[in-house]
C-alpha cells in the first residue's frame, strides 16, 4: 500500500477512535473517568500508534495549523481533513446505532464560546508544535506531551466553551456551529505560528 494511502487510512481510524471515545464518555458518565481525560489518553495512544504513519493529526484544526507552517502540503492536508470528517461520521453512525442518542449539547454563539475554543486550541497546538519542531523526541515523550497539551487546552476552554477543540468531533456531537468550526481553526493557526515565531529556530538549531 502506498505510504500516502496508509496515512489517510490512519487518519480515518484515529479520528474514528477519538470521536467514539468522546461520545461514549459523554453517554456513560458512570464510567468514572472524565471525558477530557479519556480524550487525552486516547490522543496520546494514537500519537504512539499511528504517529509514525500519519502524524496522528485526527483534527482538521491541527492539519490546517500544520499546513500554515509548511509541515504538510495543501493537497495532502486536504485529504487528511476529508478523512478526519469521514472517521468522525463513522463513529457517529456506530455509536448512534449501538448506543443511546447523543444528548443536545449547548451551542452558545457568544464571544466567550469563540474565545474559549480559540485559546484552548492555541494552547493545545502550541504543545504539539514543540514536538513537531523537535524530531528527536521519543515516541513516549511525544505521546505524553501531546495528550497533556490537549488536557491543558480543555482546561482553558472552561472560560466559555464546551472544550471540543476539534471540528470533526464537533460535527459528530451535533455541535458543528461557527464557534466550534472557526474557533479551533483560528486557535490552531495561533498556536503553531506563535511557537514557530518564538522557538522553532532555536529548537531546530539545538537538534542539528
Amino acid at each position: 500500500m502506498h505510504p500516502v494511502t496508509k496515512s489517510l487510512f490512519a487518519e480515518i481510524i484515529g479520528t474514528f477512535m477519538l470521536t467514539a471515545v468522546v461520545m461514549l464518555g459523554i453517554l456513560n458518565p458512570q464510567f468514572g473517568v472524565p471525558v477530557p481525560v479519556l480524550a487525552a489518553i486516547t490522543l496520546g495512544t494514537l500519537v504512539f500508534t499511528i504517529g509514525k504513519v500519519s502524524g496522528a493529526h485526527v483534527n482538521p484544526a491541527v492539519t490546517i495549523g500544520l499546513m500554515s507552517v509548511g509541515k504538510i502540503g495543501f493537497l495532502k492536508g486536504g485529504g487528511y481533513i476529508v478523512c478526519q470528517f469521514l472517521g468522525a461520521v463513522l463513529a457517529m453512525e456506530l455509536v448512534g446505532r449501538l448506543a443511546m442518542p447523543m444528548p443536545d449539547l449547548p451551542a452558545d454563539l457568544s464571544e466567550l464560546t469563540y474565545l474559549g475554543e480559540i485559546l484552548a486550541t492555541a494552547v493545545f497546538t502550541f504543545g504539539i508544535a514543540s514536538v513537531v519542531y523537535n524530531p528527536k523526541s521519543s515516541d513516549i515523550a511525544s505521546s505524553v506531551i501531546i495528550g497533556s497539551s490537549l488536557l491543558l487546552g480543555i482546561v482553558f476552554s472552561l472560560l466559555g466553551s464546551n472544550g471540543i477543540l476539534n471540528p470533526a468531533v464537533a460535527f459528530a456531537l451535533n455541535s458543528f456551529t461557527l464557534p466550534y468550526l472557526v474557533g479551533p481553526i483560528i486557535g490552531g493557526l495561533v498556536g503553531f505560528n506563535t511557537y514557530k515565531f518564538l522557538f522553532a529556530e532555536v529548537q531546530e538549531t539545538n537538534n542539528s
